[in-house]
């Protein structure tokens, strides 16, 4: 009836005089009356809620359209805004704002959503993806207080044909049973990228120094027992040398496989 969201109302004041000034909308119905209706642009269809809450199915080309361009006038978009941010006398056309918005979801065919990231660091990244007011194209942009993901059946699965990045002051990573990380190449740490540094295999390390201390045993008992007159210590040394130099060449050819070959740190 008044073309405006915040409630319509037609009172019958013949009928309900009392009404003139004072409608009855209803109980516990809050009225806001700072809500602004949503600016439209041509070939759009808009839902409307009472207290900012809308979805808008878009996709033509306007000037102050924000949305659009050249490049993908016809090209659908969708969003669904819960909340408006810039209130005011509730007589001025808004427009979606994606980051001043409490909450919102911006579905796009060929488009660029001026998103603000929270956080752009993507160190861990050897090439860093486009930030979210870059990108254009087949997109879903979420952005709220908080984003909570729960699924109380089975599971919940991400799948990206190239990158899925996590970014925030703190990223926990938490299971009741394992964590398994697996890839070609796993980098700790940015220096990482340049393979220099491969973590050791655990268990072949242990093998590897539990024969080396073997041999060093070895080598300790006989210094230890040797009797004290020199000719006869030098046979002793000699023949317990003799006894551990075929293993030190062994010793060296399995230091390289100590090193992991696709865990690298810095």
């Amino acid at each position: 009836m008044w073309n405006h969201p915040h409630h319509n109302a037609y009172p019958d004041v013949t009928a309900f005089p009392w009404q003139a000034s004072s409608p009855e909308l209803g109980d516990e119905f809050e009225e806001n009356d700072k809500i602004g209706p949503l600016q439209t642009f041509p070939g759009d269809t808009i839902i409307e809620g009472r207290y900012g809450n809308t979805i808008r199915l878009g996709g033509t080309k306007y000037d102050t359209n924000i949305f659009t361009d050249g490049s993908n006038n016809g090209m659908p978009y969708t969003i669904i805004s819960n909340g408006q941010d810039n209130q005011g006398s509730g007589t001025t056309l808004v427009v979606e704002d994606i980051d001043k918005d409490p909450a919102s979801i911006y579905l796009g065919s060929d488009h660029k959503f001026k998103l603000t990231q929270a956080n752009k660091k993507r160190k861990a990244f050897s090439s860093e993806p486009k930030e979210a007011d870059v990108y254009k194209g087949s997109q879903v942009v979420v952005n709220s207080g908080r984003l909570f993901f729960n699924s109380k059946e089975e599971g919940v699965y991400l799948s990206a044909t190239e990158d899925i990045g996590l970014n925030a002051a703190r990223v926990g990573i938490d299971g009741e049973e394992y964590v398994a990380l697996d890839a070609t190449k796993v980098y700790l740490g940015t220096e990482a990228f340049g393979e220099r540094e491969p973590v050791l295999l655990g268990q072949t390390s242990i093998d590897w120094l539990d024969d080396y201390l073997s041999q060093f045993e070895i080598l300790i008992k006989t210094m230890a027992s040797m009797p004290s007159a020199p000719p006869a210590a030098v046979a002793v040394m000699k023949s317990a040398a003799n006894s551990i130099k075929p293993v030190i060449p062994q010793l060296r050819n399995l230091l390289k496989p100590l090193l992991s070959k696709k865990v690298f740190t810095e």
